[in-house]
């Protein structure tokens, strides 16, 4: 839908960005969502997403929407040969394998299909990567041959809590501030937008993607607009991010949906910035998404330099990460250094 709007200073910011998710009501009929406006426009003319569209986006979380960083498990099921390898490796390789009475024997009259080695399949995949004329392939003491395993997996999350705020659904509703916290604590960076529809804890925003990820699981936080910073490129609104409140749980082309709750965890950083005798420590949570998570560490770095180091010629980095790991066996005993 293409309006044109008036009022509150419009006509000199023209559209700000800020406003994307500002509902949008003919003749007091819910119409849509703000979604985006024109660089240097000398009019406030916007571009809106249609309210069924908006209304149609899922608000409610996926099953494991950090999915993305576990290993991917194929489905070796249609795969396997008859009289196929040992039980141990089918077991590894297929969900609740049986291997049958007969231990994984070919049914009488089945055709018998050879199946390949391990060490087979790495010297085809090594001949194939190597350049071409590349004489001689590794030794066998050199591979390390493991069947697909278990879903253990490898989370960021830690489950540690943000900001200080009450959930509270009457925090947010139609043409209110929210944000996406991607960093808080000693600094907050984020995305502001507004509001759009509010359905008892389901919350609707901005009226366009902001990466389009699909299902996520972002922090939902409330925002304050200071002002409206007008400019003949491209206005916008300066804001700050107030407290989370739930969760984003989808990104998606028209908008952004989530609910009034729980809080996703997120990744604590902690920066030690050292000048002579003197030590200054800053502490952070950052987005666990498998996209952002990295991004924002280095922005949680870099700025704590740029805040105390004034000669970026003697500053010198160390660093430590350590991932937590669930799953059976050993996994959670030993963190990964």
């Amino acid at each position: 839908l293409l309006i044109e709007v008036s009022g509150h200073g419009l006509e000199q910011s023209s559209i700000a960005q800020g406003m994307s998710g500002s509902p949008i009501y003919l003749d007091e009929r819910f119409a849509g969502a703000l979604a985006f406006g024109w660089g240097g426009s000398l009019r406030p003319i916007a571009g809106v997403t249609p309210a069924a569209e908006m209304l149609a986006l899922p608000t409610g979380p996926v099953a494991a929407p950090a999915a993305e960083r576990h290993s991917i498990r194929p489905d070796f099921t249609g795969m396997v040969p008859a009289g196929g390898p040992d039980p141990d490796l089918m077991a590894a390789l297929i969900p609740d394998y049986d291997p049958g009475p007969a231990g994984g024997a070919p049914a009488p009259g089945a055709e018998t299909v050879a199946w390949p080695r391990p060490e087979e399949i790495i010297m085809d995949l090594l001949a194939a990567s190597l350049p071409p004329g590349t004489v001689g392939l590794p030794g066998p003491e050199s591979w390390i041959v493991q069947p697909v395993g278990g879903a253990a997996r490898v989370p960021l999350n830690t489950g540690a809590s943000v900001g200080g705020g009450t959930p509270d659904a009457g925090r947010l509703r139609p043409g209110s501030a929210c944000a996406i916290p991607l960093i808080t604590g000693d600094a907050r960076l984020g995305a502001i937008g507004t509001v759009t529809w509010v359905d008892g804890d389901d919350v609707l925003m901005m009226g366009h993607p902001f990466m389009q990820r699909g299902p996520v699981a972002w922090p939902l936080a409330t925002a304050e607009i200071l002002t409206v910073f007008p400019s003949r490129q491209m206005s916008f609104k300066m804001g700050s991010i107030g407290d989370v409140v739930g969760t984003v749980h989808h990104d998606r082309r028209a908008g952004l949906a989530g609910r009034v709750g729980a809080a996703p965890g997120m990744v604590p950083v902690a920066v030690a910035v050292r000048s002579g005798d003197q030590e200054l420590t800053y502490g952070f949570e950052v987005v666990d998404d498998s996209r952002l998570t990295a991004t924002m560490v280095f922005w949680a770095l870099y700025n704590s330099l740029l805040a105390q180091g004034d000669d970026a010629s003697e500053q010198s980095l160390g660093y430590r990460i350590e991932t937590l790991w669930e799953g059976g066996g050993d996994l959670g005993e030993e963190p990964l250094v």
